[in-house]
């Protein structure tokens, strides 16, 4: 899924980036190398999971602590993660989010100058 960073966001205030991976329709989650992502859970009284099938697993949940390939964000919490530096400029992981009752959202991060 190759970026062009001269493409100009235009009339929007947020660019929304979507793809297909294996016949799947993924929005796209671009980030620096060792960035972090912010879980927010706004789902009432239920659960949050992240899930990766990506190897090695993608999530630093605890500094100091290996990679995770799955963690949990409780109802009406927050979770950030650091993205393992085993993932290098123009490497990519999927990943689930799903919320105890509803489907699956399948986002795909991949790795970029930011």
């Amino acid at each position: 899924m190759p970026f062009d960073p001269s493409e100009p966001l235009e009339d929007g205030d947020l660019d929304l980036e979507l793809d297909t991976l294996n016949g799947k329709t993924m929005s796209v989650r671009r980030m620096k190398r060792g960035g972090k992502l912010r879980f927010n859970n706004k789902a009432g009284t239920r659960k949050l999971l992240i899930m990766s099938p990506a190897t090695p697993p993608p999530f630093v949940v605890n500094v100091g602590q290996p990679p995770v390939s799955w963690f949990e964000v409780p109802a009406g919490g927050k979770v950030v993660v650091t993205i393992s530096l085993t993932y290098d400029l123009n490497s990519q992981f999927t990943y689930t989010a799903l919320i105890d009752g509803s489907g699956a959202e399948d986002p795909i991060v991949i790795i970029d100058r930011r």
